[in-house]
């Protein structure tokens, strides 16, 4: 037989079998050439191919990266809220004002926000639930205490998003009691 190769199917009945079909194993079947070499035309489409694609392909891989961030900032943001909570409600004398609460969440978000460019810049606010318009954030025991804090993220590929449709604006809510 020398170089040639026997293909028997055995998934097919024996009365319905074609004689066996002698296949040369050099012979590439595809867009290759008999000799199973590729042409240079053929080359040169698969380099257009991949150069069209490359802008997606880098675009898509941004824009994961970039989600990633946004999802880390949202987290931080959340600990922000809830560290600066967390320090207004702790039984100290004398208590923390809501400038120095709105310093605590402040200090979190200049610390661990991820930032391509400029610094990042939360907005907080907090506010006694309990006695609203009071000047202090815990009054009594069972005061519920609140920090908000607001982020606009803007992010490499989220950045072009932002200028055509503005920013995207992430916060968080954190209510504790007083102690």
């Amino acid at each position: 037989m020398g170089n040639r190769l026997l293909i028997w199917v055995s998934s097919i009945p024996r009365h319905a079998r074609r004689p066996a079909r002698l296949v040369d194993p050099r012979r590439h079947l595809g867009p290759s050439s008999p000799s199973g070499r590729t042409s240079a035309k053929e080359a040169g489409v698969a380099a257009i191919e991949f150069a069209l694609l490359l802008p997606v392909l880098i675009a898509i891989l941004l824009g994961i990266i970039d989600f990633g961030f946004m999802l880390y900032d949202k987290a931080m943001i959340t600990n922000a809220a809830r560290e600066a909570a967390r320090a207004g409600i702790v039984l100290r004398s004398p208590r923390l004002t809501g400038a120095q609460i709105q310093a605590e969440a402040t200090n979190y978000c200049s610390t661990f926000l991820i930032r391509m460019y400029g610094p990042a810049t939360c907005i907080v606010t907090s506010s006694n639930l309990t006695a609203p318009g009071s000047l202090s954030n815990c009054l009594n025991f069972a005061d519920r205490m609140s920090v908000k804090v607001t982020y606009a993220y803007n992010g490499p590929i989220i950045g072009f998003y932002n200028t055509l449709v503005g920013p995207i604006v992430m916060g968080s809510e954190a209510v504790m009691r007083c102690e």
